[in-house]
């Protein structure tokens, strides 16, 4: 013989229909900042994109180094543990985006200084070594910035267009 179903039992399927009814509308009213949101962020990575195929020679190194540093964090990442989930998520962030950005600002100097060493991609070939070892340096590490933003807008986007899975 089976019981009726408890009083408490009727009363939680209240409090969850209600809750999700609640996040229904919470979700339609978020849905225009989240739209905003991903067109400033789509804005962001044509035009670096466009950065990255009217100037390869710095950005494609620092692209480069920018996604192996992206690996690499993301690999520490698991080793960082809290009881705050929020803080969790904050220091799991920060290693993936300094590992980003170290990796593609050494890789993109330090590749940008040995081609400039060479004369290659280069505006001005002639000028003394010195300065095309600066320069190199110095537009390398620039792009490395700029590659290390795009990959992190990329990890945005994708997490954005992907479809939530099932709690």
């Amino acid at each position: 013989m089976t019981s009726p179903p408890s009083p408490h039992h009727s009363d939680r399927a209240v409090d969850v229909h209600r809750l999700r009814e609640e996040l229904r509308q919470l979700e339609r009213k978020i849905r225009p900042a989240r739209i905003a949101t991903l067109v400033v962020v789509a804005v962001c990575l044509v035009s670096t994109a466009y950065l990255a195929v009217r100037h390869p020679f710095p950005s494609a190194p620092a692209l480069i180094t920018a996604v192996i540093g992206w690996r690499f964090g993301n690999r520490r990442r698991s080793t960082v543990v809290d009881d705050d989930p929020v803080k969790q998520i904050r220091k799991q962030t920060a290693i993936v985006v300094r590992y980003t950005l170290v990796w593609s600002v050494v890789g993109g100097a330090v590749s940008y200084a040995c081609l400039a060493l060479l004369g290659v991609g280069i505006p001005a070939p002639e000028v003394d070594i010195l300065w095309r070892l600066i320069g190199g340096l110095a537009v390398g590490a620039l792009a490395g910035v700029g590659a290390t933003v795009f990959v992190q807008l990329l990890v945005i986007v994708a997490r954005a267009v992907r479809k939530p899975r099932a709690a």
